[in-house]
């Protein structure tokens, strides 16, 4: 009995994925949170010292927004021993700017990147970002009043799939967790 029932939930989730393919809202399943605890499993995923010296750290987190003319995709340049162009999504809603970018260490074709993003969208309603909070950016540095977080990101979904930094997707194809 206890054989079929747990038959049942996986088809169901099977199911449920499956239809994911042809909608346009997602829907976070059991799946992406598996994805979200593997990646938080070793510790935090990211960490920042703050001003009083103390080391923040952060997990990963699902979180969803509407595609609407307030996101936007785009690449963004940090200066490090050359400079090195990022893929961000930036999400702009009532007052609150979160810029949510791959991590500037990791080797990503930005305008490739992008482009999947821009064809993963393409016809959604919605789309879930899997990021980590680094840390609130400073108001003087964009002549505005929203408040602004930066975000690092590790994965991005659509009901037309996903996509993922490398090291992420290396871990789930080579099933070292």
């Amino acid at each position: 009995m206890r054989t079929v029932f747990l038959l049942l939930i996986v088809t169901g989730l099977a199911m449920l994925n499956l239809s994911m393919v042809h909608t346009n809202h997602v829907t976070l399943t059991a799946y992406d949170f598996d994805i979200e605890e593997i990646t938080n499993r070793h510790g935090p995923s990211i960490g920042s010292l703050e001003k009083e010296g103390l080391f923040d750290r952060s997990y990963n987190e699902w979180m969803c927004f509407p595609v609407h003319e307030s996101v936007t995709l785009t690449c963004t340049e940090h200066v490090m021993v050359k400079v090195v162009k990022t893929p961000m999504i930036a999400v702009y809603a009532a007052g609150e700017a979160l810029e949510i970018e791959t991590p500037p260490i990791t080797d990503i074709n930005c305008e490739e990147t992008v482009k999947v993003w821009t064809e993963l969208l393409e016809g959604q309603s919605n789309f879930c970002v899997l990021a980590a909070y680094l840390q609130n950016l400073p108001h003087e540095n964009y002549g505005d009043t929203k408040n602004r977080s930066l975000w690092i990101l590790d994965a991005f979904k659509t009901g037309n799939g996903y996509w993922m930094v490398p090291e992420l997707l290396e871990k789930l194809e080579s099933n070292h967790f």
